[in-house]
């Protein structure tokens, strides 16, 4: 939705409109858009987004009308938390058996992430994301069983973009970088040696906003995340080596989202 601000269109919240009802005139510059007078101001918005009370009778003509409040319309700051599903696909993490023991595959893990981001156009969103998830599996060395678990915490800036911004159903695809934190334990013999590490990584993601209301969506998605750790730094000797086990992983999100 668009407002007249000193004779130029500024993108505004549905948020200043609500759900009031007020008549609509089918716009002469782009008839996709209509216009409304709403408390003294100028507003403009694709037709299909509101909801009619009558039929236009023609072209011009007004239309009783209730504005975007019916569907989720972006425009100015969102939250969105969500729980995360995450299976890990990177080097090192499948599982093996040698001559000295085995290696199982790390379990699916449930993790949690939250959004917050700024509508810069119409199609488009810069956030700050952080998401935290940990993964363990199970390895035998010598006939000593051992733990190892792994938490990844993430910090990362992104791009999105909606394919659509009208109906119900709001597609788009987004790239984030981040900056990764890991923390690693491996217990064997009621001994834990912890290890930490930090990388850069990204994030490709795909996914859809479902239209609740003018304020509220549901979201699902699928990414993929790429991760680097090069070292691992020992917690109780200080010593770092290297490392050989990468941390991407297939990612599955659900939540919400809530537009200010």
């Amino acid at each position: 939705m668009r407002k007249a601000v000193n004779g130029a269109w500024q993108i505004a919240p549905a948020s200043e409109v609500g759900q009031d009802s007020f008549p609509i005139i089918e716009s002469k510059a782009n008839a996709a858009y209509s216009n409304f007078k709403y408390q003294g101001a100028w507003y403009a918005a694709k037709t299909e987004c509101f909801q009619m009370s009558e039929a236009p009778s023609d072209a011009g003509s007004e239309s009783a009308a209730s504005g975007p409040g019916l569907h989720f319309a972006k425009g100015g700051i969102f939250v969105e938390p969500k729980f995360a599903f995450a299976m890990m696909t990177g080097s090192g993490t499948s599982s093996g058996t040698g001559s000295s023991g085995t290696i199982d595959k790390y379990s699916p893990s449930l993790g949690w992430a939250i959004k917050f981001g700024y509508n810069l156009s119409e199609h488009t969103d810069l956030f700050l994301e952080l998401n935290h998830f940990a993964g363990k599996r199970s390895m035998t060395f010598s006939s000593l069983a051992a733990t190892q678990e792994d938490s990844v915490t993430s910090f990362n800036l992104g791009y999105q973009y909606f394919l659509s911004t009208t109906g119900t159903w709001l597609p788009y695809g987004e790239l984030a970088l981040g900056y990764n934190k890991l923390s690693d334990k491996i217990t064997s013999s009621g001994t834990t040696n912890e290890y930490t590490g930090s990388g850069l990584g990204f994030i490709l993601e795909a996914g859809v906003l479902y239209d609740l209301s003018s304020k509220i969506a549901l979201m699902g998605a699928l990414n993929y995340t790429i991760m680097n750790f090069s070292e691992l730094t020992q917690a109780s000797t200080n010593t770092t080596q290297q490392n050989t086990t990468g941390y991407s992983h297939l990612g599955i999100n659900i939540g919400a989202r809530y537009e200010f």
